[in-house]
């Protein structure tokens, strides 16, 4: 590593306290940032990873038989939930700033972004984007929605542990016994499912709004500076030609330099 220390004819400019240096290279070599719903997810995937291994032993037994159209869907539930759960560790990993795997916004771009959107609607008098409710996926909202799938497929090895073998047409029996509570596992699956999905799109469609807004107050502003810029080598035909005239207005309006002049072009009232 190259010496990047100060010398006398280069001292460094940074001034930092005995603590802070101390803060900052045990968080070079440490994890700073942590997944306060990490321990919530994998404990889901994993008893739904169990689930899954069973169910699908169970319809492999099946087989010869046509496997079992209850077992089959539930499997598909099941594989379904996985995926979100996957979806909700990477989406969740990102808002708390422990990895990004260029799958989407890290914690730095996301709150830069946020909060730029945040503050300059509050400047314009407009309202912002709901931020507390729309980051429940990593606050106690998340852990709760997580609970619910613990509690399911805690629910539902219980209940696929009653099926104990047998031949397949016993296996099938008890199975047609147990028709009614399969199917209301497996509804509750989807509809947590449906939850926790709902959770990742509202942190994805903040993060999109907010990108939206910066966009559409960087574009705008610029068409200000731009009406109003007596250097631009464009030319005051030009500008006419590209912007509408009663917006010429407006960016005349919020420029107090050009309030009482007339720049050639835009409409006026007297």
């Amino acid at each position: 590593m190259a010496d990047v220390g100060p010398t006398p004819e280069c001292p460094c400019g940074a001034k930092i306290s005995n603590a802070q240096k101390d803060a900052v290279n045990w968080g070079r070599n440490n994890p700073v940032f942590q997944n306060p719903v990490a321990s919530q997810i994998n404990n889901a995937q994993g008893g739904f990873a169990a689930a899954s291994a069973k169910a699908s032993a169970i319809n492999g037994l099946l087989y010869g038989n046509g496997g079992n159209p209850q077992i089959s869907t539930l499997i598909n539930r099941v594989s379904n939930m996985t995926a979100v759960l996957n979806n909700y560790s990477t989406v969740s990993n990102q808002l708390s700033g422990v990895s990004n795997n260029g799958t989407g916004p890290d914690l730095l771009s996301l709150i830069s972004t946020v909060s730029a959107a945040v503050n300059l609607q509050c400047a314009l008098g407009i309202d912002g984007l709901d931020v507390g409710a729309k980051i429940g996926i990593v606050t106690e909202d998340g852990k709760m929605k997580l609970n619910v799938a613990i509690d399911v497929q805690a629910d539902l090895n219980k209940l696929l542990g009653k099926l104990d073998g047998g031949t397949a047409s016993e296996l099938g029996k008890q199975i047609a016994n147990m028709a009614e509570e399969l199917e209301k596992i497996t509804n509750k699956i989807a509809d947590v499912a449906a939850g926790l999905n709902n959770a990742i799109d509202e942190v994805n469609g903040m993060y999109i709004d907010a990108v939206n807004f910066v966009s559409q107050f960087t574009n705008i502003n610029f068409a200000i500076n731009f009406s109003n810029d007596p250097c631009s080598k464009f030319g005051v035909g030009f500008k006419q030609g590209i912007l509408n005239p009663a917006f010429i207005d407006q960016a005349r309006a919020a420029n107090p330099l050009n309030q009482a002049i007339n720049p050639g072009f835009g409409s006026t009232t007297r």
